[in-house]
């Protein structure tokens, strides 16, 4: 029983670990992102595109074509 109890904690810890990993990553993702925003809007310039959805009441979506921005 002990060992399971030690395996659990070493598991739970690991965990512990790699959700950081991930939230940091993420972070530094949604940093990266706004970054390409405006560099796009200060350099190319954002091109839009709008698109809808194909069905009776579908919605429409808009985004620059070059950085995403919108999605």
């Amino acid at each position: 029983m002990d060992e399971l109890k030690k395996q659990q904690q070493e598991l739970k810890e690991l965990k512990r670990v790699l959700q950081a990993k991930i939230n940091d990553a993420d972070e530094q993702l949604l940093n990266i992102k706004f970054r390409m925003i405006q560099e796009c809007g200060k350099t190319t310039g954002h091109e839009f595109i709008t698109e809808r959805e194909l069905c009776i009441y579908g919605e429409t979506f808009t985004w620059c074509k070059h950085c995403d921005y919108g999605n």
